[in-house]
């Protein structure tokens, strides 16, 4: 086997990039980092438990869930009793209906009496 040996390929002295660097890249960075921060507070709060908005959105939110939860177990009750006492009157229905038929069968007027 031969050996190969390649060379990059020629640039153009025209065409070569041109990079500048800060000579001291620490003070550099010190100063981004001063830019960066400048507007942001170094205070850190402890968030208000009471009293906040946050809170009190929490609550009422709480409380409508609450009321829904109540009122949505009286209209499961109200809606039981309704389908209860619908269920009752279908029964006394029938009831009364085999009654009047059963008196019907028997006490049927006569034919002959209309003339």
């Amino acid at each position: 086997m031969s050996l190969v040996q390649r060379t990059p390929p020629p640039v153009s002295e025209s065409g070569s990039l041109q990079v500048q660097s800060e000579p001291d890249m620490v003070s550099a960075m010190r100063y981004e980092d001063e830019i960066e921060t400048s507007n942001v507070s170094t205070r850190k709060k402890r968030p208000r438990i009471d009293g906040s908005p946050l809170d009190e959105y929490s609550r009422l939110k709480k409380d409508i869930q609450q009321m829904f939860k109540n009122w949505a177990a009286e209209q499961d009750l109200k809606f039981s009793k309704l389908i209860t006492e619908i269920s009752d009157l279908k029964q006394q229905n029938s009831v009364l209906q085999e009654t009047i038929r059963y008196a019907n069968l028997w006490h049927l007027p006569p034919q002959n009496m209309m003339t």
